[in-house]
């Protein structure tokens, strides 16, 4: 096998099983749940080192590509296609062999979503080159993982014919839906059964062949989108227009369902999608009691439960297959047996309007992040943090005056034409009106305090001259 394989991450959902962490304006593949990095980092690190890779691409959110370009910084040849609304996987996948294609046609391209856990990665990279050699046969690849129980949450892959290329390779007799309990065991008991993990390789001709031949108005909406749309900021985003008359539908339904071409690589790879707070408690480090603590929290008399806390201290007394979560706004309680069952709770707060539902208190942007400290009646206090040679961008407002203390750092302010350059424990005021945009001219973080004061404290208290790329006459 010569082909070269591009590795193509795909970021999407809310993740809100694991809310109060994974938010809207946040979700899981950003948080570190499962190690030291987050889960998407951990995607695409856990590649390194494997020959025959091309650039990784990245299919994400227009909302959430600062974060990507942010946490995968060290990948300098790094692509990232912004989706302008979501389609789920098929027309992201479709975008991406389309994206390929212009320069590399014959090329393979690694599937991955960015939000599962891999604890064996030898075992993974050694499979992906097994996939790789049935791909270069024509095949359409999945990764089939061989299941430790009768698990719900998973669809499953019979596994038909073998295939000569590769020793254990198996063409695929047919997808099964999420079974019951009782259905699941029935499975394990027969053999040749597989999770589906969602995960695959592709030849990319072959698979924009089988597309259109399955789901031509995916192919039709999702792959123009890509030389209609438009470069900005080292971002390609597709074109709006065409990509949102795509479907939205998964590969498997469009493709994998579909073709007479599909395979599966069976493999044991220590692999989860980390669905819900249960299977992260199953991943942590327990202690003599089965309890697994993230962050400052203390445990008495606690058994088989998971505590972890962003925000204040946690102190569980007495639990039992407990799990409790807390960030700096929000607190999770329940049972093991019930926690499945949070994005129910996350879409009753939604309808309530509760900005916990969708939103942290710290905002990323594109100089840094801006995060609430406390918010009353006509007022407001956050901690801006703004990257070195980064710069807000320039505005005022009609509503609303602003106090700025630089706590560290220096900052260069721009107020109505003049400017200052202020140093910690040096203030500012700006008033109502007053043309201004903070700047940091130094080498080291500027961390500044905001405090807003008026009658109106929301985003859309905001005439911008700039945004925050310095580009001109944009008005939120």
């Amino acid at each position: 096998m010569s082909r070269t394989i591009y590795p193509v991450i795909l970021v999407g959902g809310r993740g809100a099983r694991l809310w109060p962490m994974s938010r809207e304006s946040l979700p899981k593949v950003f948080q570190n749940l499962a190690t030291d990095q987050s889960l998407l980092q951990d995607t695409a690190t856990r590649l390194r080192g494997m020959k025959q890779l091309g650039a990784p691409i990245v299919v994400c959110n227009h909302e959430h590509t600062l974060l990507v370009a942010e946490q995968l910084s060290a990948f300098r040849d790094l692509t990232i296609l912004a989706e302008p609304v979501r389609r789920n996987t098929a027309p992201a996948v479709v975008a991406s062999a389309a994206f390929i294609q212009r320069f590399a046609p014959d090329a393979l391209m690694l599937v991955l979503p960015a939000d599962h856990v891999i604890t064996k990665p030898e075992a993974f990279q050694r499979a992906i080159e097994q996939a790789a050699v049935v791909a270069d046969t024509g095949r359409l690849v999945t990764f089939g993982i061989e299941p430790t129980e009768p698990e719900t949450e998973y669809g499953y892959i019979k596994a038909g014919a073998s295939i000569p290329e590769v020793d254990d390779a198996r063409e695929i007799a047919r997808f099964v839906e999420k079974p019951d309990r009782a259905r699941a065991q029935a499975l394990l008991a027969e053999g040749d059964h597989y999770w589906n993990s969602g995960m695959f390789v592709f030849p990319v001709r072959a698979f924009l062949d089988e597309v259109r031949t399955h789901a031509s108005d995916v192919v039709a909406a999702a792959a123009p989108a890509v030389p209609l749309g438009a470069e900005l900021g080292g971002i390609h985003h597709l074109d709006e227009k065409t990509f949102a008359r795509a479907p939205s539908i998964s590969v498997d339904y469009a493709v994998m369902e579909q073709t007479t071409r599909s395979a599966t690589v069976p493999c044991a790879i220590g692999w989860s999608d980390v669905g819900n707070w249960q299977a992260i408690w199953e991943l942590g480090s327990k202690d003599t009691d089965g309890n697994v603590l993230v962050g400052d929290a203390v445990s008495q008399e606690n058994s088989n439960s998971f505590l972890r806390s962003d925000g204040p201290l946690v102190v569980g007394i007495g639990l039992e297959d407990t799990i409790v979560v807390a960030t700096p706004d929000a607190v999770l309680v329940g049972a093991q047996r019930e926690i499945k069952t949070v994005n129910r709770a996350v879409d009753r707060l939604l309808a309530e309007k509760r900005r916990q539902a969708e939103r942290h208190l710290r905002a990323h942007r594109p100089w840094g992040y801006c995060e609430t400290i406390q918010r009353g009646p006509r007022f407001q206090v956050q901690r801006l943090r703004i990257n070195p040679g980064a710069r807000l961008s320039l505005q005022k407002h009609y509503h609303r005056a602003e106090h700025w203390v630089i706590v560290e750092g220096s900052g260069l302010v721009t107020r109505d034409g003049e400017e200052m350059l202020l140093s910690e424990n040096e203030a500012t005021y700006i008033p109502l009106g007053t043309l201004h945009r903070i700047a940091n001219p130094g080498n080291v973080p500027l961390t500044l305090i905001e405090t807003q004061y008026g009658s109106y404290l929301d985003e859309d208290d905001v005439v911008r001259i700039e945004d925050d790329y310095g580009r001109a006459d944009i008005a939120d």
